[in-house]
């Protein structure tokens, strides 16, 4: 009977842990008609005591009359009890489209709050005859996994610095067959050590401060040297690619 009681008490210190700390952040998105639009607001205020640091994403999708998907992310330092307007977008919807937005909002890489809304109905695909499934060659067929940024940090000045550069990455034009790695090494006190690799080969190092304006500045420098990396790869293959189908003359 103890036993039985004990786990129900923990089970309810759960819940009411995880409601409180919904408690603490409010995300919602508004939407407002305007002329023959809807304007798509994202949303959010911090309702805890203190200045902290954010990552949003927003997800639009619309079909119907013609499909289009956006995603928009980004990184946001929130004072108490202040509203922000993380993003906004127009959107053309009919009475035939169906339209979707979903708001998630993350502190320290958790998942802290949330919204979404629905506008029209979501028709559903007509079934077709399922095509007979062709033998496969091998286990990457019609498998492509590129540019991928990949997180290994585990401090919140290292999480910062990775935040930064997701939601400024842009990968330069034709750039394939790379992932980046942003991987926080050993140190001591309230400093943190990362480095970024592309394809395992170390490009940047270096110890970061507690500052956010001073991560913000190291991952957009870390950003050039990557881009560059990336396109002098590109230009290599193209010169390599040249010489290849000149030939030598000699057979």
């Amino acid at each position: 009977m103890l036993v039985r009681l004990f786990v129900i008490l923990m089970f309810l210190g759960i819940f009411s842990e995880a409601d409180a700390q919904n408690n603490l952040y409010k995300a919602w998105i508004k939407v407002q008609p305007e002329n023959d639009l809807r304007n798509i607001e994202a949303l959010f205020v911090n309702q805890t005591d203190k200045e902290r640091s954010f990552r949003y994403q927003l997800k639009l999708d619309k079909s119907g009359t013609n499909t289009s998907s956006n995603t928009q992310s980004g990184t946001f330092i929130a004072a108490p009890g202040k509203e922000l307007s993380l993003s906004s977008a127009q959107i053309n919807i009919t009475s035939q489209d169906y339209f979707k937005a979903l708001l998630l909002v993350y502190h320290q890489g958790d998942l802290v709050a949330k919204d979404s809304i629905e506008i029209g109905i979501k028709a559903v695909p007509t079934p077709t005859p399922t095509p007979k499934k062709q033998p496969s060659s091998g286990f990457s067929d019609n498998l492509e996994i590129d540019g991928l940024i990949i997180d290994e940090t585990r401090s919140k000045t290292a999480r910062d610095f990775y935040d930064f550069f997701y939601s400024k990455w842009i990968a330069p034009v034709n750039a394939k067959d790379y992932s980046i790695r942003i991987r926080e090494l050993p140190s001591r006190g309230r400093v943190a050590r990362i480095t970024v690799e592309v394809n395992d080969r170390p490009l940047y190092t270096r110890v970061l401060q507690p500052r956010l304006e001073l991560i913000e500045d190291m991952s957009k420098q870390a950003i050039r040297i990557v881009r560059q990396h990336l396109d002098k790869n590109e230009t290599m293959k193209k010169q390599l690619g040249s010489e290849d189908q000149q030939g030598s003359g000699i057979f």
